[in-house]
């Protein structure tokens, strides 16, 4: 069962970051200029040092879950970077980030 929803949970990612780089009208939406957060600079390194700070475990495997959590908390955070330059933000877009953030937050907490 795990497994099962695992492998549709990345494949159903997969398929909408396809849906959303390549397929119309979705991808004509994409704004370029807008988003111009550097991702590979700021948020895999943060990322790899939460993990060596709090990490689940010892072995690989527990460090390897350990920072796709920390990643999975930090990538709305060029969300929220691109909102604010376009500072045009729909109630719905913003009501999505708070419950997105909080859900992080308490997840965080939980963990």
């Amino acid at each position: 069962y795990n497994t099962l929803m695992k492998l549709f949970f990345i494949a159903s990612t997969a398929g909408i970051i396809y849906i959303m780089r390549f397929r119309k009208p979705f991808s004509s939406t994409y704004d370029a200029l807008g988003d111009s957060f550097k991702h590979f600079l700021y948020l895999l390194p943060a990322a790899a040092v939460l993990t060596l700070i709090f990490h689940a475990g010892d072995t690989p495997w527990e460090w390897v879950w350990s920072f796709t959590l920390w990643l999975e908390a930090l990538a709305f955070i060029p969300q929220i970077y691109m909102l604010n330059q376009i500072r045009m933000v729909e109630n719905l877009n913003s009501h999505y980030m708070a419950c997105l953030g909080a859900y992080r937050f308490f997840y965080i907490l939980n963990w």
